[in-house]
């Protein structure tokens, strides 16, 4: 041994006297000599930050090779014998230049954003697994620095946020990747590191025996490791020999046979190798081969400039990219649980997106990013760095501010319902943020206003007298530890009552309960991902409310209704009356989706997050925009709804089948009107399978040809598709046009009746070949009138031919002398003939409506009118988006606040009455049922008598013609009332000169008694002097809505008169009803047939 010690010193000495002192001079104490001798059969050396350790063939006492990583095989490159191994491992330098980077790091961190911390350490430890690659897994100074290092990092960010509890961070929130709103952290930490146990464990060949567990976390996640996904550096060496051997033969194939390589010839092996094949392929290659000594610039960068350069070893451009992280995100997303495991630790469920795919980040907001280049204050600076940070605090808040924290107190913050747990400031300020100006107050209101409304409408079906919105104190929303009643609902009858049960269980049991009175209470939450079970929160708060002294309840039954903001759940739990349930499922479902108190909150959560859906932005076509049609662009209606059109037949074994027919695609440019009609033969389809779905892509790549063969300055600038199906495929194939705006329509555009013309229809038909033929669908209308008009009058015409093609076919030909011109498609008329046709169509389109709808035409608005015509669906004025402006229009006026009283209990249990002057809670619902309500709309009952419609339909024309004088009529609807009916007999007289005609003379109101179902008169019928001379011709009595037919109460009623009262004649005498239509009233009479009076007389 002190022979190569002696033997080290010499050679150094000898190597020290070689250097001329002027140029360098080598240290002893800094200076190693490896001596290969008789003692010590490895050679060592460090290079480049390895250090290697060979050991030749021949010293192997064992004889025995180790298979592990880190072994390099060395051949002798003549004979392909295995020589030597060298054992790899990382070497102080190396170890100590990763934790500088790491520490200057976290030096710098002072007020960077989480994400670019995240950052800085993903570029550092890809650097160092990239480089040594093989030798980290033995180096376990270096596995004990990396876990060190992730903790290190990981323990800034929670430091960032005020709070350093494990459970508040599990491995969700660092490793997510970022479009899932994590830091997107890559792992060396959670390792296992080899231990040895120098007793017993002899480091043979079997491996390691004893291992400690690098990083920990209480969800026992397995967390894939960086190394597993990088390819060790031996591998890809005895790969790059291959791959660039098989190259060499493909090319020189290639050349043999005269042809170029294509990337089908290396797709196996394009990202192998060292340099990469692709790098071969890229555009500046050639400008590459020139650039010599880059390797050496590349490591000689560190003296010139400041930054740190982590890939110092190689570039890009010259070796390709050497490494490909794609598996393991989607590894750590699945060992992570998956991206709705993922999203249940987040705020997404808050945000009510439908669904995560098509989501995205605005990457920051236009403040941020003007303000970045500006000069800033230190503050400042870090002011703005806080908004990321607030964003990803926000996003991850369900898990940080989690129930399960063994901290110090909940604290609820003001005015809302949201308890942190610990204190967190950047996530408070978002919190409270997101509720300012009352909002928590303002969802509660609403919802509670909303079911008010819905039993309102429901009030017969569940039998109910009437609804109470209860006055609650204004805090009562988020008064968490005491609870009163909101909705208050009397019974007409006595309600069955079950046992408590969830509002999404099934049977309920019946325990012979009864009750007049029934509460709802309404519970609003904001939960975490500890606790968002609903249905749990709902059962112990109702069990907790009424079992307490302090919550006051008017009866012993009633539900708890639970709302989780946080999350979108809702449930219930209470006792239940038959019917509530299922109308508390449909009313709940529909107040989640649809409350714009509701809707406010989630858009602000959304803002908050800054996260977007990447809906298209492009509106459709709607009877408002309708105008933009006839501006300078040239725009193109695209119809594929007579494309692939078929017959239905019976086929000899009497099975329906379907073969199709010649079809046509409809291009259509609204402001010439010119049509590209193109004939899809039926030969297109011939063995072709899904042609519906093939159809559509057909008609797509029909448009993108057309437009290709037109001169781009008759391109369209927007294709209208008015089919939606047909927006992906026209997207699709018109990538080459990214000018070319497409968009849909909501409009119901009837271009299918195209094939109603006879002109079109035959031509299709009989067409032997797919051909394009030009049509202009105005003929010479353009001469007179505008664009616009003549847009109008084409659809007037499309639309008639849909809804009656004979008629209009009439109407189109209003005399003998009318003529269609060979090359036009429409009768030629003059102006005013055309305006005296389209008022007819108009009409025509109209009737059918009202048919189809059960709509009173008469009653039609303009707007609405033109909606129709056009295909737009027809929407009530809508006060939800009333409301959502209300709620966002914030404060109410806080001048004119009444008091409001409201008992409650205190905390010592004592009953106190509280007077309060906040604005919130306090809108007033009036049910339909109010006396007060009915009594304010009886007084204005006369106006209605302007607008009174007779229902004309379905008349026999041999019946019976009722006159009813106005004045009558009016005095009848003016003791009326909106929901009670009343009813009254009536009394005339035929005139001399037809007996058809029954004028009335007298209405009689006798006592009765009247519900909003039906009216109960006395059996005897009136009797009097001035009766004397008239005849019955029936009765008549008022409804509170329009029904389609005869009730059967009024039925049985006309029956049993018919019955009791032979003066009474069933031919003559009618049931005249006068239902309150919205600002209006309709009359309609019927008379008993044959079968309808058996019916009557029976049904007792």
């Amino acid at each position: 041994m002190k022979h190569d010690v002696n033997l080290g010193r010499a050679v150094f000495w000898e190597i020290e006297n070689r250097l001329p002192r002027s140029v360098s001079t080598l240290e002893w104490s800094n200076s190693f000599a490896s001596v290969y001798s008789k003692d010590n059969p490895n050679l060592l050396f460090a290079m480049c930050g390895f250090e290697v350790r060979i050991l030749p063939k021949i010293r192997t006492y064992t004889e025995e090779f180790s298979q592990r990583e880190g072994v390099w095989k060395l051949q002798n490159e003549v004979t392909k014998e295995m020589a030597a191994q060298a054992f790899l491992k990382v070497g102080d330098e190396g170890m100590k230049h990763f934790e500088n980077r790491v520490r200057q790091i976290l030096m710098a961190s002072g007020a960077t954003t989480f994400t670019k911390i995240a950052n800085k350490w993903n570029t550092t430890l890809i650097s160092l697994m990239t480089y040594f690659r093989e030798a980290v897994i033995h180096t376990e100074a270096l596995l004990d620095l990396l876990v060190k290092c992730e903790n290190k990092i990981q323990t800034r960010i929670k430091i960032g946020l005020n709070s350093k509890m494990p459970s508040r961070f599990p491995p969700v929130v660092f490793y997510t990747p970022k479009e899932l709103g994590g830091l997107g952290m890559l792992s060396m930490g959670h390792i296992l590191i080899p231990q040895s146990d120098l007793r017993y464990s002899k480091q043979t060949e079997t491996g390691i025996t004893h291992f400690r567990s690098g990083m920990t976390h209480e969800e026992d996640q397995l967390i894939p490791n960086l190394y597993r996904y990088i390819q060790t550096w031996e591998s890809e060496f005895i790969e790059s020999q291959r791959v660039w051997a098989e190259y060499a033969l493909k090319r020189s194939e290639a050349a043999a046979q005269n042809r170029r390589l294509t990337l089908e010839d290396l797709e196996d092996s394009w990202d192998r190798g060292i340099p990469r094949i692709n790098t071969l392929f890229q555009k500046d290659r050639h400008t590459l081969a020139y650039d010599k000594g880059w390797r050496v610039r590349q490591d000689f960068k560190q003296y010139q400039q400041m930054k740190a350069h982590p890939f110092w070893w190689t570039h890009q451009r010259h070796d390709g990219k050497l490494w490909n992280l794609n598996n393991y995100r989607t590894d750590m997303i699945q060992a992570l649980g998956g991206v709705e495991g993922i999203l249940e630790h987040t705020l997404f469920k808050g945000t009510y997106f439908p669904t995560w795919e098509g989501l995205f980040w605005e990457k920051a907001s236009g403040f941020e990013e003007s303000m970045k280049y500006k000069k800033l204050t230190n503050a400042q600076r870090s002011g703005l760095n806080q908004i990321p940070n607030r964003r990803f605090t926000l996003w991850w808040s369900p898990t940080i501010n989690r129930a399960n924290v063994y901290v110090g107190f909940q604290v609820q913050l003001d005015l809302t319902g949201i308890f942190m747990h610990g204190k967190i400031p950047t996530l408070k300020i978002s919190l409270i943020q997101i509720m300012r100006a009352h909002l928590w107050q303002k969802v509660h209101e609403s919802i509670v206003m909303d079911l008010c409304q819905v039993f309102d409408l429901e009030l017969d079906s569940l039998e109910i007298e009437m609804v109470q919105k209860e006055t609650i104190h204004p805090r009562k929303s988020y008064k968490m530890n005491s609870s009163c009643a909101d909705i208050l609902l009397f019974a007409a009858y006595k309600w069955q009552i079950s046992k408590p049960s969830l509002l999404a269980d099934g049977k309920d049991v019946m325990d012979g309960t009864t009750t007049s009175k029934y509460w709802l209470d309404i519970q609003l939450r904001w939960g975490d991902f500890d606790s968002h079970d609903i249905e749990r929160y709902c059962r112990s708060k109702f069990l907790d409310y009424t079992t307490d002294n302090m919550s006051i309840y008017p009866s012993p039954t009633g539900v708890l209704l639970g709302v989780d903001l946080a999350y979108n759940l809702h449930s219930g739990f209470g006792n239940w009356f038959p019917g509530l349930k299922p109308l508390m499922q449909r009313a709940m479902n529909k107040i989640m989706k649809s409350n714009p108190a509701l809707y406010v909150l989630r858009e602000r959560i959304r803002k908050g997050l800054q996260l977007y859906s990447s809906e298209p932005t492009e509106p459709y076509l709607t009877s408002q925009n309708y105008g933009e049609l006839f501006s300078n662009q040239t725009i193109w209606f695209v119809d594929d709804t007579n494309v692939y059109r078929v017959t239905i037949h019976k086929t000899f074994e009497g099975n329906l089948t379907t073969k199709p027919v010649n079809g046509a695609i409809f291009i259509f440019n609204p402001r010439t009107g010119q049509l590209f009609l193109k004939i899809i033969h039926t030969s297109v389809w011939a063995g072709q399978k899904r042609l519906t779905q093939l159809a559509k892509w057909k008609t797509a790549e029909e448009v993108a040809a057309l437009i290709r063969s037109l001169p781009v300055e008759e391109q369209p600038k927007q294709l209208i598709a008015t089919r939606k199906g047909m927006l992906d495929p026209l997207e699709v194939h018109l990538l080459d046009f990214p000018n070319i705006v497409i968009k849909g329509s909501e409009l119901n555009l009837p271009f299918q009746a195209i094939m109603k013309v006879e002109k079109f229809g035959d031509m299709i038909l009989k067409a032997t070949q797919p051909e394009m033929v030009l049509f202009n669908m105005y003929d010479d209308w353009l001469k007179s009138i505008s664009s616009y008009t003549a847009f109008s009058r084409l659809l007037l015409l499309l639309r008639a031919m849909h809804v009656n093609t004979e008629r209009t076919k009439i109407i189109l030909r209003p005399n003998k002398t009318t003529v269609t011109q060979s090359h036009h498609i429409w009768p030629s008329l003059t102006d005013e003939e055309w305006i005296h046709v389209e008022v007819a169509l108009k009409d025509l389109i109209l009737a059918d409506y009202g048919k189809k709808n059960n709509v009173n035409v008469a009653s039609l608005t303009q707007s609405e009118i033109r909606d129709i015509i056009l295909g737009m669906e027809i929407s009530p004025p809508s006060l939800q988006r009333q409301q959502i402006a209300e709620i966002e229009a914030q404060t109410k006026d806080v001048s004119q606040v009444t008091a409001t009283t409201t008992r409650t209990v205190n905390a010592h249990g004592d009953e106190i009455i509280v007077s309060t002057q906040s604005p919130h809670e306090q809108q007033v619902f009036s049910s339909k049922t109010d006396w007060r309500i009915r009594a304010i709309s009886a007084a204005s009952l006369h106006l209605r008598t302007h607008h009174i419609y007779v229902n004309s339909d379905d008349i026999k024309e041999s019946g019976y013609t009722y006159v009813l004088p106005k004045n009558l009529l009016k005095k009848f609807i003016c003791v009326s009332d909106l929901r009670t009916q009343i009813a009254a007999y009536l009394y005339g007289v035929s005139p001399p000169d037809n007996e058809q005609v029954k004028e009335v003379r007298a209405m009689v109101f006798v006592p009765q008694v009247g519900s909003h179902q039906s009216v109960s008169l006395p059996q005897a019928l009136p009797e009097h002097t001035y009766l004397a001379d008239l005849e019955p011709i029936g009765w008549i009595h008022t409804q509170p809505n329009e029904n389609p037919q005869l009730s059967p109460q009024d039925v049985t009623a006309h029956a049993k008169i018919l019955n009791e009262n032979k003066a009474w004649d069933a031919a003559s005498t009618v049931i005249i009803t006068c239902s309150f239509t919205p600002g209006s009233c309709s009359l309609t009479a019927y008379k008993l047939t044959p079968q309808g009076y058996q019916w009557g007389k029976s049904n007792k």
